[in-house]
């Protein structure tokens, strides 16, 4: 989890699912952020990576470009961010857009702009503005009582002095005059105020003014004074996690004596944390690596990860650490099972292994089929629709650029078929390929329409094709409707199984007067006698039929906009005329 704050947004609000992330430094250095199983990068191009589940797997997704980020938050499945203008963003399992929602993409929360920190808990988030004010949505229960309950911001109390709030399932949270205050569940003494006893309004933890920062990681809770000095208190009573203070304590005991410190992220009871000299350190549980200390045996008391001093960041998720240098590098460790790296090959890591290639602004091709993006590269099947004879018939294939640079595009002919497409996208957008069968003879149709694009990781992709084309004198099945008449029918899901020669003699007499076409989403129909007629006042091409039940119908019969009550007492369903369409009457007797 991350919450980030540059050097104009210092002393801040945000809140955190598992940690506190408090860092000051250049505009340059990255911006990172770890949730459960995923990784958020922001390099200092200002372009906006996700790797994991979340976003995509290895390679990273490109999810935003061209916007400066000042605060970047995760939790499990969601991420909050604000970026340089003060407008508040989310995206994953997105809470504050007044109704349960998810996007891959960040999305705007309101039109606000003078947010200043977020962050999120598993079930809800806070977030402060420039006033003071302290705002939450989502679920925050205390037991039975609701702290809020909404989905779109609402003010949590009427102070406007609220500077920092970090939480995890509880809230710490510090105001202007430097005081440190607590809300929420205290089952492990994690709010500090000497008690178990959980709190619905906050609570003032001691008497000290000098709070700069605090961190909840699982029930444990650290917090930085203005003097560098590194506090902790709560937790599970043993000293995992808790910097080796000997145990567990219901108000802040100060880790060890040193006075540079910066930073604390944490998940899992394992903690990493930055000094003010560049140096970054660890301890706690150790599973998978967490720590980085090239083993994964639990460590007491806080350890340094190798001899560098220009970490600008770090992060820690469930089960990987997601960390950045001032240089621009981005560097994990840990839990790769999922891609959380932005890189493959590699499971799992207990030393920090240099990712940064894995976020390098490139174009990068995907092409969507009917049940979302293809993943088997580098090919796919694709139908097109039967058509009648001298009637070409369209398939459209949706492409994104998920890469930061515009995507180039190329394409063979295929026999039979014709491709458009744009030349190039441009990037974090989507753009359709149309191919049309051209349908000048009657007969089965297969096609490779071969996509080449600058992607270096996809430059090829093939589009495998195949179509009918039914001629007007043919009726294969002879069953005494000619194919042609069948194909432009299939829309309404026409039922036809007559052998009346005088009732198909008249069918196709109304029907070649009428042109019928596609209308409705009607499951099924059957003619009826009666002749058409041509409305030309109206523009509307009528021809009788009676609707037929159908047992498998998902869809309405009818739209409103289109039923008419006929003097008869029946219903007509008709569809004006346009250019080039042709339509349908329908009338239930």
């Amino acid at each position: 989890m991350r919450h980030f704050l540059k050097p104009a947004f210092t002393g801040g609000l945000g809140i955190a699912m598992a940690a506190l992330s408090f860092i000051t430094h250049g505009a340059a250095a990255p911006l990172v952020g770890a949730g459960s199983h995923s990784s958020i990068v922001v390099r200092d191009d200002n372009f906006l990576w996700s790797a994991g589940p979340y976003g995509s797997h290895a390679p990273p997704s490109a999810l935003k470009l061209g916007t400066a980020w000042s605060v970047i938050d995760c939790v499990d499945d969601r991420t909050v961010g604000i970026d340089s203008n003060g407008a508040l963003w989310t995206w994953g399992s997105a809470i504050g857009l007044e109704r349960p929602y998810s996007s891959v993409y960040p999305v705007q929360v309101g039109t606000d702009s003078h947010w200043r920190s977020v962050s999120a808990d598993d079930r809800y988030t806070l977030a402060v503005k420039e006033d003071g004010t302290l705002w939450g949505w989502g679920n925050f229960y205390v037991g039975y009582v609701p702290i809020f309950d909404s989905w779109v911001p609402v003010q949590v109390g009427s102070a406007s002095n609220w500077s920092f709030v970090t939480g995890s399932g509880y809230n710490l949270g510090i105001r202007k005059d430097g005081s440190l205050w607590a809300l929420g569940h205290n089952g492990h003494g994690n709010l500090g105020d000497g008690t178990n006893v959980s709190r619905t309004e906050p609570v003032r933890v001691g008497n000290a003014t000098n709070w700069k920062s605090a961190a909840c990681v699982d029930w444990t809770s650290f917090g930085i004074k203005e003097d560098g000095s590194l506090w902790v208190w709560g937790g599970n009573g043993g000293t995992y996690g808790n910097g080796g203070t000997g145990g567990s304590s219901m108000v802040p005991v100060r880790v060890g004596t040193d006075n540079n410190w910066r930073k604390i992220s944490g998940k899992n009871s394992a903690v990493l944390a930055l000094r003010t000299d560049g140096s970054l350190w660890s301890w706690g549980v150790n599973s998978g690596g967490m720590l980085g200390l090239g083993a994964t045996t639990a460590q007491y008391s806080p350890a340094r990860i190798g001899t560098d001093k220009n970490w600008a960041d770090v992060s820690a998720g469930d089960g990987h650490v997601i960390a950045a240098r001032t240089d621009g590098s981005i560097w994990a460790w840990g839990n790769n099972a999922i891609g959380q790296f932005g890189i493959t090959g590699v499971s799992s890591s207990n030393v920090p292994l240099d990712v940064s290639t894995a976020f390098v602004a490139v174009p990068r091709f995907v092409i969507y089929d009917d049940y979302g993006p293809v993943v088997n590269y580098p090919q796919q099947y694709w139908s097109v629709k039967t058509a009648i004879e001298h009637e070409p018939t369209d398939l459209e294939i949706r492409i994104r650029n998920d890469g930061f640079i515009p995507l180039d595009l190329s394409a063979s002919r295929a026999q039979g078929f014709t491709a458009t497409f744009p030349p190039t996208v441009a990037g974090l957008s989507d753009a359709t390929i149309k191919v049309r069968m051209d349908a000048g003879t009657a007969g089965n149709f297969v096609g490779q329409l071969v996509l080449n694009s600058n992607d270096s990781a996809r430059p090829m992709f093939t589009v495998n094709l195949d179509g009918r084309v039914v001629s007007a004198a043919d009726d294969t099945d002879n069953d005494g409707m000619n194919d042609a008449a069948e194909v432009a029918l299939a829309p309404l899901g026409f039922v036809w199984n007559s052998t009346e020669t005088t009732k198909v003699a008249q069918f196709f007499e109304n029907a070649g007067l009428a042109g019928l076409f596609q209308a409705s989403e009607i499951q099924a129909v059957e003619w009826k006698a009666g002749a058409p007629f041509i409305n030309l006042p109206a523009q509307t091409i009528r021809i009788p039929l009676e609707l037929k039940s159908s047992a498998d119908i998902s869809a309405p019969l009818i739209t409103p906009e289109n039923l008419l009550e006929s003097a008869g007492g029946g219903l007509e369903i008709s569809v004006p005329l346009q250019p080039g369409k042709r339509f349908i009457w329908l009338k239930k007797p």
